[in-house]
């Protein structure tokens, strides 16, 4: 971009020297400023039929005078997950940046992030503060750093044949790096979410969401105003450089009403999830207008583990902790949606019996 130089890099060397405190709390949630940012939810999708279209508004934000690099890795949902739009750009000092999910275009289109999906698409992103060091041969040396002074806003715009109808925004989960301002955190190429010291924040152990009974004709007197809940669910943890493919995921859902009846389900995630509870074969409807659920990642009892009945999981299973948000709209297919994070509950960890993933890794 225009306004960056490779001056921002100067973080290496100055940010080691200053230290700080450890600013980090022990699970991620999505009001706190971090050093790592996970947005699970995307789109830039589109449907012929309908007229609907979807454009995705995406803003980081540094709150500190020092300059910081910010690397971002998108996956897509629609090419099987297994497609990482890998990209990085600097931030400097108290800088926000606004960019287009569509084509990594800032908003006046001048200046190119390069984290442009196109259109057609539903995605995830993970993006992680790092610096970068030259020696005197101006060969680089890239290390995540411990910088909590990132946020990060993301705005879902909605257009029916052209015509705006709504939009919805919602924070992105955010880590903080258990650090001194500065210090590199573990090993480059590798995020460890173990909430202890020189690592990052955990991820949460289950998640709780409220949501409205879904009624897909916006006429029905019943429950006028909850029509459909869009849910998107990704995992917390994650190996870019898998070559077998997406993890297949399991989530056991139990589900309460407004009279306090439980039952149970299962959500099943290809990498992840997004999508209408419309769609999710084995998830529990409600009875009265509005309830809850809590999805927690299936851990059996035993491993390796031989599939299962709903999600076909592997032999040999793998636990995945979870995050995620999800869009509520109303009053039928033209009108209003929100968006709204669900609330964490407690820290994840995998069973001792059954191995869990252990970190974010990519090529670094």
């Amino acid at each position: 971009m225009k306004k960056y130089m490779l001056v921002s890099l100067v973080i290496a060397f100055l940010l080691v020297t200053v230290g700080g405190p450890c600013l980090a709390g022990t699970v991620a949630n999505t009001s706190k400023k971090g050093s790592l940012l996970i947005i699970p939810l995307i789109r830039t999708d589109f449907n012929v039929v309908t007229g609907e279209s979807w454009e995705t508004l995406i803003t980081i934000a540094n709150d500190n005078y020092y300059s910081v690099e910010v690397q971002c890795v998108f996956v897509l949902k629609d090419e099987g997950c297994t497609h990482f739009n890998q990209f990085d750009f600097p931030l400097t000092s108290n800088q926000p940046v606004t960019f287009r999910a569509s084509d990594g275009y800032d908003l006046d289109g001048e200046d190119f992030l390069g984290g442009g999906i196109e259109r057609g698409h539903v995605a995830e992103a993970k993006c992680w503060a790092k610096r970068i060091l030259f020696d005197d041969d101006d060969n680089t040396t890239t290390t995540e750093v411990s910088y909590n002074h990132l946020t990060a806003e993301v705005t879902l715009l909605r257009e029916v044949n052209g015509v705006g109808y709504g939009a919805a925004s919602y924070s992105a989960w955010r880590f903080a790096a258990n650090a001194p301002l500065g210090s590199q955190v573990g090993t480059p190429g590798t995020l460890l979410l173990t909430g202890d010291a020189n690592n990052y924040d955990s991820c949460p152990a289950a998640l709780i969401f409220d949501y409205l009974k879904q009624t897909p004709t916006p006429s029905d007197l019943e429950y006028v105003g909850s029509v459909d809940n869009y849910v998107a669910i990704v995992p917390c943890k994650q190996d870019f450089s898998q070559d077998g493919g997406p993890a297949r995921i399991k989530l056991d859902i139990a589900r309460r009403d407004e009279n306090e009846r439980s039952s149970s389900g299962a959500l099943c995630l290809n990498c992840f999830v997004a999508d209408s509870l419309d769609d999710a074969p084995y998830f529990p409807g409600l009875t009265t207008p509005a309830g809850a659920f809590t999805a927690k990642p299936f851990v059996p009892t035993s491993c390796p583990y031989a599939g299962g009945t709903e999600c076909n999981l592997p032999s040999g299973y793998t636990a995945y902790p979870v995050v995620g948000v999800i869009l509520k709209r109303f009053e039928g297919f033209l009108g209003p949606i929100t968006a709204v994070t669900p609330t964490n509950e407690g820290e994840w960890a995998p069973d001792g019996a059954c191995k869990g993933v252990a970190a974010i890794t990519f090529p670094n």
